[in-house]
């Protein structure tokens, strides 16, 4: 053997070596596993997802992480369940149509989903079965069919909250009874969302004359119009301290009093074609955006100033966040799931 070609052997051994001490030299092939390295190196996580690749919701219960998918071509959707990290997903379905999952909700030990046109489902038993909650919610007729549409669900104690076309609906037991709860909102406004902040619940509202935001004890009667707001709400979210509103006309306020006063955010930073970031999370003093179809972005200040942080997030089309533990999850329009650990 020549020299030159035993020093190529040598080197070749070496590489080999090494590469027996990172990787199991068994034969038996390794399980993946996430390991954090630093906010914005995103991770996708799809084990298990087959072509469920266009997320709608994502819910944390625990060390349970749920979300809400479908495939993009046909009219149906399914739940997955992951209990290590997003490594691995189970889907979950027994006792439910295959149809579009608009939303997921946690409350306490029970989980919440909204499918579409079916209505609201209860799991207490973290998704293995399910149960019809919806008696008293309005329906609507379409194609022959009875519809009904839920744009947001929202809880505090024993108290859960629908926001629907005809208004806000209350239930005291877990959903199996719903009642009209628009005593304060005027012109039977049509109710896009909910943030809970202490003892009070805000939802945002429209119509084709404008629409608010409007306030409520959890355990109040009637709601109040907050501030002299009038116009479309398309996105609240409370967090700490302070509640955030996206607006329909553009631009992204700030309220740090409860909803007595509200501040433009300014919010910059983001992407030119971006006025403001939404769905919105926390973790600490930390909040994350979805930008405008430009992917994640991280406000320190809350809101006033945004960074990137898409490194590694390869669909930047994001359609939902949530925390779960040290770790942060997105879902993409077409891409999954990713996984970034939190700063």
């Amino acid at each position: 053997m020549s020299a030159r070609r035993l020093v190529d052997f040598l080197v070749m051994m070496v590489v080999l070596f090494i590469s027996c001490l990172l990787v199991s030299c068994s034969g038996a092939s390794t399980d993946y596993k996430y390991t954090p390295t630093g906010l914005g190196h995103w991770e996708a996580v799809n084990n298990g997802l087959t072509d469920f690749l266009y997320v709608d919701s994502i819910a944390v219960s625990g060390s349970n992480v749920f979300i809400g998918a479908s495939k993009g071509n046909d009219l149906g959707g399914a739940i997955f369940l992951s209990t290590d990290n997003g490594a691995n997903w189970t889907q979950l379905g027994s006792g439910l149509p295959y149809e579009p999952v608009q939303l997921l909700a946690v409350s306490g030990s029970n989980l919440y989903a909204v499918l579409f046109p079916s209505g609201v489902f209860l799991s207490t038993d973290s998704g293995a079965s399910w149960a019809v909650v919806d008696l008293g919610l309005p329906t609507d007729v379409q194609n022959g069919n009875a519809t009904i549409m839920v744009n947001d669900l929202a809880s505090s104690g024993n108290t859960m909250f629908a926001a629907t076309y005809s208004g806000v609906f209350r239930s005291t037991d877990n959903g199996a009874n719903w009642t009209a709860d628009n005593a304060g909102l005027t012109n039977l406004l049509s109710a896009c969302c909910f943030a809970v902040s202490g003892g009070n619940i805000f939802v945002g509202t429209s119509n084709d004359n404008g629409g608010g935001l409007f306030e409520s004890s959890i355990d109040g009667s009637s709601w109040t119009k907050v501030a002299s707001t009038n116009t479309g709400i398309t996105s609240l979210a409370a967090i700490g301290s302070n509640i955030f509103a996206k607006v329909d006309n553009g631009g992204l306020y700030r309220s740090t009093n409860d909803g007595l006063t509200w501040n433009n955010a300014k919010s910059s930073g983001l992407p030119a074609n971006c006025d403001g970031a939404s769905p919105l999370v926390a973790s600490g003093n930390s909040i994350f955006g979805a930008a405008c179809d430009e992917g994640v972005y991280l406000s320190t200040d809350n809101g006033t100033s945004w960074a990137a942080a898409n490194s590694g997030l390869l669909n930047p089309s994001v359609s939902a966040l949530a925390v779960s533990g040290g770790n942060i999850f997105t879902g993409t329009f077409g891409g999954g799931i990713f996984v970034s650990p939190l700063p």
